[in-house]
């Protein structure tokens, strides 16, 4: 019944091709469109859910203290210490720079000339003074030393506002939530900040600027220059359709079509308003490449059936037919695998199996269409072109030995297959969970080099907030929960990678020294809740000077760590010491949440594909299986189609094992994308398979007919997917060139075992599903050539 739908839609598209070709490139026209409002973002809070706890926590933070754009710009003269007036008029200028920027709060740029950052000094008895740090820029000698020696006293500034030893400084800047304008999104804002130091910056001072604006900013830079690749990847497959087919028309259709195919998908992915970052941007080059390979599938089915039909138009039909189901059938079951990716917590893997999915169904509805129209109007070719694409050199010739192999010794490619799956378990049981953006920035990126000198000056640009919640107002006047805090802080600071914490401790232990009049045996936690009170009671400065650190109530306040790394391994050694650290020391009626800042975020990511990937690689294979079987109405059918795939996917995570590579959220979507695109193979092979069987009626020279011809497609469509992703090799990110790599390997294994595991399964076991039928008429050719 299909059958006969089929040839009659395929017959309607032939007789009406040029009115079908207008309508796909009007169609084509008016998704493009939409592609201008495209953008780049690769915000990583963004990818995680909003409902996570880590993320709710996050906010709620945020919304309480700020930081959650925090941006560091650190100064540090070619010679001598910051002390210098020159410097220090530099340091002010920036400073002032820097807080004129739409988007960022000038009350929230700290620096040591900053009027916000204030002394904490003794007065008269029982009196505490604050006063800016900075009055005046020193002009003479004597004045320059004096300020030295007044800076390098301020203890809650060193390692902060000033590095050690007065080496360096800082300008701290937390910037405000953008609320989704696109003027204030953090690679424009990023842009601003560099343009604002850039005038300062010369060979007398290095200038370095750090935090997240700056490294979301540099992995937009980078996810662009990802696309400016696609022209390259259209160039590769191109050249090996070429290789395939020797002609022209052959390289340029399915090049089209593919184009055709990635313009829908874009169109429809920006229809959506969402933005496009450094892993769905590879989606592009996965639909070019995969709906090239199906429209060589056509081609070559066209090619045998113009030689045996010798007409231009009945071919054109007679192809489409026989690929049209077996193509819209491996199409489904491939965008429904990429589909279930929208189930994984995290926006980028979401879009990334949206867009290809999509892109997956628009190139069956385009192939199904616009390639059956062209290639009516196209001059049917000639003869000896038909003829050399039959006898195919090198790869026919190895098609026929491995037919032979497979046919004489079913049972080699089984034990091959299972030796290298005994392997590849070992292997990836040594993969580990792995998010770390910055270790996948290249070696000389400037971003990554000054963010590598700010945590040389400064002690870490990473963020960890510690949520700390009294019951009552006040309670942070109790000195035991305040010396809880310090607790925290200091084992903290003993966490190799830790540069740093900070709290209203910090002032709260400064006050106590000022009040006794400087003395430093006295930077401890007052005795009494009263004395607490009275110092913040005493306090002159402006009340919202300790807005970052607690809230007005004195309730709620947040312990900041900073840390130079963001390895998975580090954040869960530090939210575990937190978390224990909490539950031993503090009161009872306190409550303690450790998850905040860019470490929450990275153990989040790290937990997220850790705990989805099992799951989503259990449903696809799920998905695949039953559809398969539904389609072959054999369960056998079913776990044949997914075989390779298994294997292939397998064959990765050994890889990976063996070479040390990261399960992130890059690689996470290998085995999918394995699995989803593999089962491919073997769906066009079982296909054939069964068309040849049925025809000649013998299980052996069936297998050497449909190596000879959808097995030389398959060989085609892989090596196409295989070189398309392999562009990825020059993107400077270690994970576009990680995915690349594992990408092409899996193509390669998925085919492989579809031509050998296949059909050595089918000899051995000669499922029913298979068994001959009855044969039409137009089935019957000459079967000569085989022997038994």
């Amino acid at each position: 019944m299909f059958g006969r739908i089929l040839r009659s839609y395929v017959e309607w598209v032939t007789l009406h091709s040029k009115g079908v070709i207008a309508a796909v490139l009007l169609s084509t026209a008016l998704l493009a469109t939409s592609i201008k409002g495209i953008y780049i973002e690769n915000e990583r809070k963004g990818e995680l859910p909003a409902d996570d706890p880590i993320v709710r926590l996050d906010d709620e933070i945020l919304e309480l203290f700020g930081g959650g754009r925090y941006t560091m710009i650190g100064v540090e003269p070619a010679e001598g210490d910051v002390f210098q007036p020159w410097v220090l008029e530099r340091i002010r200028t920036i400073t002032e720079a820097v807080g004129a920027i739409p988007g960022i709060d000038p009350d929230k740029v700290l620096s040591i000339t900053a009027p916000k950052v204030k002394s904490i000094e003794a007065g008269q008895a029982d009196e505490i003074v604050v006063r800016s740090l900075i009055d005046q820029i020193p002009s003479t000698p004597a004045e320059v030393e004096e300020l030295r020696e007044y800076l390098l006293g301020q203890k809650l500034l060193i390692g902060y506002l000033i590095a050690p030893e007065g080496k360096a400084a800082s300008i701290v800047a937390d910037i405000d939530e953008s609320g989704g304008d696109p003027d204030l999104r953090d690679a424009v804002l990023s842009r601003r900040i560099q343009e604002a130091v850039a005038p300062f910056r010369d060979e007398k001072l290095r200038i370095y600027v750090g935090g997240l604006p700056v490294f979301i900013a540099t992995m937009d830079g980078y996810t662009k220059h990802m696309l400016k690749l696609f022209p390259l990847a259209v160039l590769v497959i191109g050249l090996v359709h070429f290789e395939a087919f020797r002609t022209l028309q052959a390289m340029f259709l399915p090049l089209v079509t593919a184009l055709l195919s990635v313009t829908w998908a874009m169109g429809l992915f920006c229809h959506l308003g969402v933005p496009m970052d450094g892993w769905n941007a590879l989606s592009p080059f996965l639909i070019l490449a995969v709906a090239a390979g199906h429209a060589v599938q056509i081609l070559k089915r066209y090619y045998e059936e113009f030689r045996r039909l010798g007409d231009n138009r009945a071919a054109v039909v007679e192809s489409t037919v026989r690929v049209g189901s077996v193509m819209i059938t491996a199409g489904l079951i491939a965008a429904t695998g990429l589909l279930t990716l929208t189930l994984f917590p995290i926006r980028s893997i979401q879009l990334f199996g949206f867009l290809s999915a999509s892109g997956i169904v628009s190139a069956l509805i385009i192939e199904m269409s616009f390639i059956p129209a062209c290639r009516t109007l196209l001059p049917a070719p000639q003869m000896q072109e038909v003829l050399k694409e039959k006898h195919g050199g090198l790869l026919e010739s190895a098609l026929n030995k491995l037919a032979r192999t497979v046919r004489a010794r079913p049972w080699l490619s089984l034990a091959v297959g299972a030796a290298v799956v005994a392997g590849t378990i070992f292997s990836a049981l040594r993969i580990q969970v792995e998010n770390s953006f910055r270790e996948a920035l290249p070696q000389d990126s400037r971003s990554l080099m000054e963010y590598e000198a700010l945590n040389t000056l400064f002690g870490g640009t990473i963020t960890l907030n510690i949520l700390v919640e009294g019951r009552e107002p006040d309670a942070l006047y109790d000195p035991a929960l305040l010396r809880a805090m310090e607790g925290m802080q200091a084992d903290l600071e003993s966490v190799p990678g830790v540069g740093r914490a900070n709290s209203i401790v910090d002032y709260v232990k400064q006050m106590n020294v000022a009040f006794h009049g400087g003395d430093e045996r006295f930077r401890r936690v007052p005795e009494s809740r009263e004395l607490v009170a009275q110092y913040f009671l005493l306090y002159s400065g402006d009340p919202d000077d300790f807005e970052m650190l607690v809230d007005s109530q004195y309730r709620r306040a947040v312990i900041r760590a900073f840390a130079t790394k963001d390895r998975a391994k580090f954040c869960e050694e530090i939210f575990q010491r937190a978390r224990s650290y909490a539950k031993d020391h503090f009161p009872a009626e306190v409550r303690v949440r450790v998850a905040g800042g860019g470490l929450a975020v990275s153990k989040t990511v790290n937990d997220v594909v850790m705990r989805e990937k099992i799951r989503n690689a259990a449903v696809i294979a799920s998905i695949i299986f039953l559809v398969s079987s539904l389609v072959l109405k054999s369960f056998v059918g079913g776990a044949l189609v997914l075989t390779p795939s298994l294997l292939a996917a397998m064959v990765n995570l050994g890889l990976m094992g063996l070479t040390g590579t990261w399960l992130n959220l890059a690689t996470a979507s290998i085995t999918s994308l394995t699995v989803s695109i593999g089962a491919d193979y073997s769906i066009y092979f079982i296909f054939r398979f069964r068309e040849e069987y049925r025809r000649v009626g013998d299980i052996r020279a069936a297998t050497l007919e449909t190596m000879l011809t959808s097995g030389k497609a398959i060989f085609f469509v892989a090596s196409a997917i295989a070189a398309g992703a392999l562009v990825m090799a020059v993107s400077p990110l270690s994970y576009h060139r990680q995915l690349g790599g594992f990408v092409a390997t899996s193509m390669f294994i998925s085919s492989l075992a579809a031509v050998t595991i296949v059909p050595s399964l089918i000899i051995l076991f000669r499922p029913r599903f298979l068994q001959r039928q009855e044969r039409h008429p137009e089935e019957v050719r000459d079967v000569s050539r085989f022997g038994t």
